[in-house]
C-alpha cells in the first residue's frame, strides 16, 4: 500500500478515537462526574376552580427539588408541570405530552378524577400520587404511589368519631365526583358498622350550583351530623349555609376543608366544624422537619404552606431520595420507595404498605379562628 495511503488512514483512526474519547469524557464516562438527570411530569390543576391546589402542589414540589439539588449536585431534576385543569381529559392529553415529547419516566399527579383516568389507560406508568382520596388508586398498578390520606382512612377516623359523640343518623353530601362517590362508599361502610345509619345522601356538582336546595333537603331529614367530602368554593358554602340555617349537629368534613381559600371563604362559619387531619398543623409546626419546612417554604413563596404543599414536598423528596439511594436509577428508586418504613416527613411518620400507599396517623380536630384545635 502506498505510504501517503497508510499515512491517511492512521491520521483517520487517531480522529476517530479521539471523537470517542471526547463522547466518553463528556458524558462523565473518564471524568467520574456521569450525568444522572431525570424528568419528572407533574399533572396539576393550575387554572379551573382546583388552582389553589395546583399552586400548593407546585410549590411543595419545587422546594424539595431545589433542596435536593443543593444537597446533591450530582443528581440533576427537571419538573415539568402541565395543567389539568382538574378534567380527566385534559389530564390524559397532559400525560400524553410529557410521556411522547418531554419523555419524563415518572409522573407526580393530583386529584382524584384525573389520576383515575391516567391510571385506567395506563396501569403500569411509574407514578406518584398526591391528593388522591381515591381509596383504591393504587391496587394493581404495580408502579404507582400514593402519599395522601385516603377516602377510607379519613371516612373511617370521622366515622368511629360521631358515633362517639353519640350520633348515630348522619347526612352525607359529596362532589359528584370519582373522589366524592368513592368517599360515599368508604362512609357508608364504616359508619353503619360503627352502627351509625346514613339517613340522606346528596351530591353536588363542581360548581357549587343548587347547594341551597341540597340544604335544605338534607335539613328536612333531621341528621345529628352533616358530613361533606369535596374541596374549593362548594364546601365553603356548605359550612356558610348551614350556620345560617341555625343547625345545631355536628358538622363535619374532610381534611380539604383547611385549604386557606377554604377558611376564608367560609369565615366565622369555620368555627367549630370538625375535620379529619394529620399532626401537620402550619400555624403550630410540631416537629423539626415541619418547622423546616414551614421557614423554607414561608421564606421562599412568602406565606405560610397549606397541607397540600406539605404533602407533595414530602412525596418528591421520598422519590428522590429513594432515587439517590438507588444509584439515580428508576427501576431502584421504585424499590427503594416500597421498602421505606417510619419516615421522619413534614406530614408525620409515614410508612409504605404492601400496596405502595403511605400510611400516617389520622385523627379528628376541630376549627377555632381559621386554626385547628385538638379535641
Amino acid at each position: 500500500m502506498h505510504k501517503k495511503t497508510i499515512g491517511w488512514i492512521a491520521a483517520a483512526a487517531i480522529v476517530a478515537v479521539a471523537g470517542v474519547v471526547l463522547v466518553l469524557a463528556v458524558n462523565g464516562h473518564f471524568s467520574g462526574k456521569q450525568e444522572r438527570e431525570t424528568g419528572i411530569g407533574a399533572i396539576l390543576p393550575m387554572t379551573g376552580g382546583a388552582a389553589y391546589v395546583g399552586q400548593s402542589c407546585r410549590e411543595g414540589m419545587e422546594l424539595a427539588t431545589v433542596q435536593f439539588k443543593e444537597a446533591h449536585p450530582d443528581g440533576k431534576i427537571r419538573l415539568l408541570v402541565e395543567d389539568s385543569a382538574n378534567d380527566p381529559k385534559t389530564g390524559l392529553n397532559a400525560l400524553r405530552k410529557l410521556r411522547d415529547v418531554s419523555n419524563v419516566p415518572i409522573i407526580a399527579c393530583v386529584m382524584s378524577a384525573v389520576a383515575e383516568a391516567v391510571l385506567t389507560q395506563f396501569p403500569e406508568q411509574p407514578s406518584l400520587l398526591s391528593v388522591v382520596s381515591q381509596s383504591r388508586s393504587t391496587l394493581n398498578r404495580p408502579n404507582t404511589f400514593r402519599y395522601f390520606l385516603s377516602s377510607d382512612k379519613e371516612t373511617g377516623a370521622m366515622a368511629n368519631f360521631l358515633v362517639k359523640k353519640g350520633a348515630k343518623r348522619a347526612a352525607f353530601l359529596y362532589v359528584n365526583d370519582e373522589f366524592g362517590l368513592d368517599a360515599l362508599e368508604c362512609f357508608t361502610r364504616h359508619y353503619s358498622s360503627a352502627g351509625g345509619n346514613v339517613v340522606i345522601r346528596e351530591s353536588f356538582e363542581k360548581t357549587g350550583s343548587q347547594l341551597a336546595d341540597i340544604i335544605t333537603k338534607t335539613l328536612a331529614a333531621n341528621p345529628e351530623a352533616i358530613f361533606f367530602a369535596g374541596y374549593g368554593a362548594p364546601i365553603a358554602i356548605i359550612a356558610q349555609r348551614l350556620r345560617e340555617s341555625n343547625y345545631t349537629g355536628h358538622i363535619c368534613s374532610f381534611s380539604s376543608f383547611m385549604a386557606p381559600a377554604v377558611i376564608k371563604q367560609a369565615g366565622n362559619a369555620a368555627n367549630g366544624v370538625f375535620v379529619t387531619t394529620t399532626s401537620f398543623d402550619p400555624t403550630n409546626p410540631g416537629t423539626p422537619e415541619q418547622t423546616r419546612f414551614v421557614e423554607a417554604y414561608s421564606a421562599k413563596y412568602g406565606r405560610r404552606p397549606d397541607h397540600y404543599a406539605a404533602y407533595s414536598y414530602d412525596l418528591i423528596s421520598i422519590f428522590l431520595q429513594s432515587w439517590s439511594a438507588g444509584g439515580y436509577k428508576m427501576d431502584r428508586a421504585l424499590e427503594e420507595m416500597k421498602n421505606i418504613r417510619a419516615y421522619k416527613g413534614v406530614i408525620g411518620v409515614a410508612s409504605c404498605d404492601k400496596n405502595r400507599d403511605f400510611q400516617f396517623p389520622v385523627g379528628v380536630k376541630v376549627v377555632a379562628d381559621g386554626k385547628l384545635v385538638n379535641l
